[in-house]
Formats: structure tokens, sequence, C-alpha cells
């Protein structure tokens, strides 16, 4: 029963991660071990992106039993330059991803990006 729970909870997980998007601008599915939820956002100097959150579980033998362990990622899908992946950060509320000179933090349906040149841009889901 456990087991079967796990991808639904990271799923769940995910899914909240990305806000409030319409059904438009988020996609989600589901694959061996990793759930991953797209989202599409514009920030107000008319930048636009797209990240793919992924939450995989795997299980790990640690002590002579199995624990589950999670990762979470961020990939930021952006126009005519390579991307880079986040890794999830410790946050109380919202989201937190950081690396490769980007910072993406955010709840709901609002984020704030900050580029390796410092530019920080805020932004919105599906906007």
């Amino acid at each position: 029963m456990k087991r079967a729970f796990l991808p639904l909870a990271a799923f769940a997980t995910a899914a909240a991660l990305t806000g409030c998007a319409s059904d438009a601008e988020m996609s989600s599915s589901a694959g061996s071990g990793a759930t991953t939820t797209s989202a599409r956002y514009t920030c107000t100097d008319g930048f636009a992106f797209g990240v793919r959150f992924t939450t995989e579980t795997q299980q790990v033998m640690t002590f002579k039993r199995t624990v589950p362990t999670t990762r979470t990622t961020a990939t930021l899908l952006l126009q005519n330059a390579p991307s880079p992946i986040l890794e999830g950060q410790p946050v109380g509320s919202g989201i937190h991803y950081a690396g490769q000179g980007y910072d993406l933090r955010g709840k709901g349906d609002a984020a704030t990006l900050t580029s390796p040149d410092g530019k920080v841009r805020d932004c919105r889901a599906g906007a």
C-alpha cells in the first residue's frame, strides 16, 4: 500500500509546487519513480520561460532497511539558451530552486527568477 502511495504523494507535491496555473499552461506526467509537472511563466518585463519540475523517489538501503529518498529539480526552459537544472532547496512555504547561477522562488502563481547576471524578474504562471 505504501509503495503505491509514494508516486501519488510525489505527484501531489510537484503539482502543488507549480502554483495555480491553468490546465493550458500546466501539464503533468508520471513515470517509473519520477513525476514531472510543467508550467509557463511570463515576467513583468515581457521575458517568458518554462519550467519542468521533477520529483524523483528512490528506495535507498541504509542499515538493513529500505528508506525512500526524494530529489526535486526544476529545469528552466529558456529560448535560445541551454536548459539549466536547479536543485530543490529547503523552504518553509512555496518553492525554492537554485543552481548554475539561477535562483527561482515562488508561492502560488507568483515567482521571482534571478539570473546569473543578477537580474531579478517578477513573474506569474500562466500570465
